[in-house]
């Protein structure tokens, strides 16, 4: 992360035409280990998210990126992967950009030095991952005219040859089985695997692809080993190798470029750095094992903090359920509340009932002597009264 710019890009300054394709691969390797996606630590960005800032920020008003179709391929693949939405404007302007190249059938970009079937395969690779698969087998038609007996993509030639006015075939051919793995199981198999089978034979023993300039190995052998991972998995012997050359080449700073050191570090994170045998000394790599390592030191305090959330559940859950045997016990005497109270007022209502009756239950010997009795008794107050007044 030490060679990440404040603006969120990667790259020299001095070649700012190479900077989309440098933070693309470095957005990817970051997605590769696990970076991409986390959250930020109070108001400060990640390093994904200031890289996904910075490509949106370096797109051309066409759609483009950096270099060529190549680059503006890199960039869309990194944004969408990273989780940017293929409905945002930087996404549909760039395929849209895309298209237009496609549908002209590549004549803008036949004088690019880098032009040939890697161009076609990263447009591929694009189409399959917004689903449009009518383009992408439209993109595999144009790609298979490349395709030679023994499983090489050759780049088209120049004036009836290919010699340095193109890459080189290992480069192009590696990048082609890459789009082809996007199909996910990829199309015409055999002749898939008459190019894998091609490029492990193209293989050096020390592990690299290419001989030749620094930067020009390094680009092959990268290619290489990303599309060994496509195939066989990051564990199969030849991608691990590869990145050991890549390891080796940087400690013992056989080709110094910052170029070789950042397809270092890329190489790493394809194959996750499994199996290797290196000191990690040098000031690239070193960082990204170290940002490896801080994401492990990130895993464990997750999982403390999993640890206690868990604890807390187990505390809340066990109060719940107290709370509910509580809650069970006054339903059951607010239920016997309500059953004395209705019973009260049964008794209450039958008592009325009586009362309101009794006078209809009396018998006519009742009726007769209460009707004597007071009789009686108003004699008896009229001999007072006339006693008293007299």
């Amino acid at each position: 992360m030490a060679l990440q710019h404040e603006d969120g890009s990667w790259g020299s300054n001095d070649y700012p035409i190479l900077k989309p394709a440098f933070t693309a691969h470095a957005l990817e390797a970051l997605r590769k280990i696990g970076m991409v996606g986390q959250a930020s630590v109070g108001a400060s960005p990640r390093p994904w998210q200031l890289a996904i800032g910075w490509l949106k920020s370096a797109q051309r008003e066409d759609g483009s990126w950096g270099e060529d179709t190549w680059d503006t391929c890199l960039a869309i693949k990194a944004l969408l992967r990273s989780g940017v939405r293929a409905e945002e404007s930087c996404v549909i302007t760039a395929i849209a950009y895309l298209k237009d190249r496609v549908d002209a059938g590549w004549a803008l970009d036949e004088q690019a030095y880098w032009f040939g079937p890697a161009f076609i395969s990263a447009a591929m690779e694009v189409f399959n991952l917004i689903g449009d698969l009518g383009r992408a087998n439209a993109c595999l038609a144009q790609l298979w005219e490349f395709w030679e007996e023994g499983g090489r993509f050759e780049p088209p030639l120049e004036n009836g040859r290919n010699s340095s006015v193109r890459a080189p075939t290992v480069w192009h051919t590696a990048c082609a089985i890459i789009g082809l793995y996007s199909f996910g199981t990829p199309p015409s198999l055999d002749r898939v695997s008459q190019s894998l089978r091609w490029l492990l034979d193209e293989q050096d023993d020390s592990g690299c692809w290419n001989a030749g300039r620094a930067d020009m190995v390094a680009n092959c052998t990268l290619e290489a080993t990303v599309a060994i991972v496509a195939a066989e998995g990051a564990f199969a012997a030849p991608a691990v190798k590869a990145t050991q050359w890549f390891i080796d080449t940087v400690t013992d700073r056989a080709f110094a470029s910052f170029n070789v050191d950042f397809m270092a570090a890329i190489a790493i994170a394809e194959t996750s750095g499994r199996d290797l045998n290196a000191t990690f000394d040098y000031v690239f790599v070193d960082d990204l094992q170290r940002l490896l390592g801080q994401y492990d030191a990130q895993l464990v305090t997750m999982a403390g903090e999993h640890e206690a959330s868990k604890s807390q559940y187990v505390g809340a859950t066990s109060e719940l359920a107290s709370l509910r045997e509580s809650t069970t016990a006054l339903q059951s005497d607010l239920a016997a509340a309500h059953a004395a109270r209705d019973s009260a007022r049964e008794s209450e209502a039958e008592l009325q009932r009586r009362m309101a009756t009794y006078a209809l239950r009396l018998t006519n010997n009742q009726l007769a002597v209460i009707g004597l009795i007071l009789t009686i008794l108003t004699f008896a107050a009229g001999v007072v009264l006339t006693l008293g007044f007299g």
